[in-house]
């Protein structure tokens, strides 16, 4: 198996004849896979999700983890499933369009109070405080960083963003310290990147093609959660979409996705929820239903790099 993997995975890159390449894979042989976007445009998922139809069999995402186990799941083609995590206004709604134009499914992961208050999250929202930024930040009274370029200033920038996603700060204490920031630069709130309403949600949810799945109440650091406030997250997502969607909600998506953050917080997930995904890469062929991997796919990734990524988990035992 490895080997046939290595010389698909030569064949694409260097010759880029992927359908060649995928006609030499037997679905038999290849171990599901599923795809999670975050943010991407309308223009970039329709190419992707055109490529995807030719040459995989999607299926929804709950169809998938539950038919898995029992090897029942044989099509002509081998077989992924598409989810997007937190659901931005304008991504979700690409999404959605382009899903319904192509007939396919989509499994969206809501972080519930982001849609009901309908905002954005730190981290974007940081984002964009540095867009209006040009030649020094002010990080607190006492620090100022002077930016010595445009380049300088998108380093400092990232260097800053993933330190605050990696330290033993919470979400919630992310959030004010990003509203201190803009009131400290003296610099408006941007509009943009705010997850879909929870209204929209309700709108959407009755359409076959859609489903919706929780990705917690606040979005918070698992790891950084005591067993009680793990529960709260569990608990409250599930008992609010499944009473505004009228559907059942059995698979969560852990906050930020790393093992680092997820702790151990999925040994509470059973009985609330089958399944547990997460982003770190891999295939669904492993047992442990509480640690699904999924693989990121972003605006940056062409045709050929989506099929290099999925082809490369079949390497993964």
């Amino acid at each position: 198996m490895t080997e046939i993997i290595k010389k698909l995975f030569v064949h694409s890159v260097n010759k880029l004849r992927l359908n060649d390449a995928l006609l030499k894979f037997k679905s038999k042989d290849f171990k599901p896979v599923v795809l999670c976007y975050h943010q991407i445009s309308k223009k970039k998922l329709q190419t992707h999700i055109r490529f995807l139809k030719k040459n995989f069999h999607i299926v929804p995402l709950p169809q998938l983890l539950e038919t898995v186990p029992h090897k029942s799941l044989v099509k002509e083609n081998p077989v992924i499933a598409i989810c997007m995590d937190d659901c931005y206004e304008k991504d979700f709604f690409n999404c959605l369009d382009v899903c319904g134009q192509e007939d396919i499914h989509c499994t969206y992961f809501l972080p519930v109070q982001y849609a009901i208050e309908n905002k954005g999250f730190w981290a974007n929202r940081l984002k964009h405080l540095f867009l209006q930024l040009h030649a020094e930040f002010r990080l607190d009274r006492n620090e100022t960083i002077v930016f010595k370029s445009e380049s300088d200033k998108n380093q400092k920038a990232s260097k800053i963003i993933a330190s605050a996603t990696w330290d033993d700060r919470q979400t919630d204490v992310l959030e004010n310290w990003v509203t201190h920031l803009y009131e400290l630069n003296e610099l408006p709130e941007c509009e943009v990147d705010k997850v879909v309403s929870i209204d929209e949600i309700v709108k959407v949810s009755a359409q076959a093609n859609v489903s919706i799945q929780s990705h917690t109440i606040s979005h918070p650091k698992l790891n950084l959660c005591n067993k009680k406030e793990i529960d709260f997250e569990f608990k409250e997502s599930k008992k609010v979409l499944q009473s505004l969607t009228n559907k059942e909600v059995h698979i969560l998506c852990y906050p930020y996705g790393a093992a680092h953050h997820i702790g151990n917080s999925n040994e509470y997930l059973n009985p609330l929820y089958k399944f547990g995904v997460t982003l770190q890469n891999g295939n669904i062929s492993q047992k442990n239903t509480s640690l699904i991997p999924r693989v990121g796919i972003y605006e940056k990734d062409n045709v050929q790099s989506v099929y290099t990524k999925i082809m490369l988990q079949q390497l993964k035992n």
